[in-house]
């Protein structure tokens, strides 16, 4: 019997579920397949100077315009709701070892280990705070006795002021140098968006154009539009102004 995950709004979320081949010590489990994508973007950071920025942590946002063209801008301001907590359930058929887990796309960086112990048969809900993460795609993982299942968390904050305070997707080093692999991106994943009432109002595809906002000394220094090419590496230097 498959566990169900259930994940309440927060910020504008949608969840995707989707099905590939993968196994996690062995037991099959779903994988994605923007995972699958081998070029990134290679960026440098430079000041008005054209001097390098050490430690400048990169974010991207996909929201906006982007959902504007699709007829969403009204209903995308009203998603806005600014919540930092996510409830997720899940139902454990017979008494199993359990373990529940939530990682980014692409890298699995852990983020969050739900549970991990034996549980009794039932039905279990759990209050998890994401105030600090990111823009981007998380993948949520049950594995219930043999059973196991992953699903797509997407999180896409309007508010880029809220940025600062968040864990980015990666830093530049001492060079003002950093990678960001597409397959941290979910490019071209489908999701389903939520409003605050936990209903479906539509599904769309993480689109290859997409703002890079670079944060540096706790504020905003940047947002800038790009376009890529999922076949191609994208080479940019990003001028602070």
């Amino acid at each position: 019997m498959k566990a169900i995950i259930t994940l309440f709004p927060i910020l504008f979320i949608s969840l995707l579920v989707n099905s590939c081949n993968d196994s996690v010590n062995g037991i099959p489990i779903n994988g994605f397949a923007s995972e699958q994508l081998r070029n990134a973007i290679h960026g440098t950071v430079l000041d008005k100077y054209s001097k390098p920025v050490a430690g400048a942590e990169i974010h991207y946002y996909f929201g906006g315009p982007y959902l504007a063209k699709n007829g969403l801008s009204k209903t995308y301001a009203s998603l806005n709701k600014q919540e930092s907590y996510t409830t997720i359930s899940w139902l454990v058929p017979t008494e199993s070892q359990t373990l529940v887990r939530i990682s980014r796309l692409g890298t699995r960086e852990l983020m969050l280990v739900v549970v991990d112990t034996v549980l009794r048969a039932g039905s279990y809900n759990h209050l998890i705070n994401t105030s600090d993460w990111t823009n981007g795609c998380y993948i949520v993982e049950s594995i219930i006795g043999k059973s196991a299942q992953a699903w797509l968390l997407v999180l896409s904050d309007p508010d880029n002021s809220t940025l600062p305070n968040k864990r980015p997707l990666t830093a530049t080093n001492w060079k003002g140098e950093f990678t960001l692999p597409y397959s941290t991106l979910g490019i071209g994943e489908t999701y389903s968006v939520i409003n605050e009432n936990n209903q479906a109002i539509g599904t769309y595809q993480i689109p290859d154009s997409f703002s890079v906002v670079i944060v540096d000394n706790k504020k905003v220094a940047l947002v800038e539009d790009v376009k890529i090419n999922m076949n191609e590496d994208f080479v940019h230097s990003f001028i602070l102004k």
